[in-house]
């Protein structure tokens, strides 16, 4: 993630109590061997109303897990979940250097759609992000209407 520290328990309560609020910001979690391996969730990119069919993805998988399909099975279902709600454009900002979190992104049909370079800086040096987006198009067309 972009965040500098860790999240407290405080913080990612209230962050849950929002989605759980929300109907259009489910979040998914992936479990192994009782463990908790990953999660995704759909978020909203701003409170202005013009944007209200418009949603940001997050996926995040263990490291120790990487590379087993948990981000494949996480993010197919998210997408899924999005199809069946209002939602019109799935947004990703991904970390430029993050090819594997790329590559999956695009496998499911997101296509670039900018970069800010040079946006953040971590780890002790400057970071871009790659913007992708996957038009579901319009949730009318799905059976989906626009509440």
């Amino acid at each position: 993630t972009w965040d500098l520290e860790p999240w407290g328990p405080e913080r990612r309560r209230r962050w849950f109590e929002e989605h759980a609020a929300d109907p259009t910001q489910p979040v998914l979690v992936a479990e192994c061997e009782g463990e908790v391996a990953g999660f995704a969730a759909l978020s909203r990119v701003s409170e202005k109303g013009g944007w209200r069919f418009t949603r940001e993805d997050t996926v995040y998988v263990r490291p120790e897990r990487q590379r087993m399909g948990i981000g494949r099975a996480l993010l197919g279902e998210l997408i899924g979940a999005a199809r069946r709600l209002p939602i019109r454009l799935i947004i990703a900002s991904i970390e430029s250097t993050n090819t594997r979190s790329l590559a999956l992104h695009r496998s499911f049909g997101f296509e670039t759609i900018g970069e800010y370079r040079n946006a953040g800086f971590k780890f002790g040096e400057w970071r871009s992000a790659t913007y992708l987006a996957l038009d579901l198009g319009d949730p009318r067309e799905r059976g989906v209407p626009l509440a």
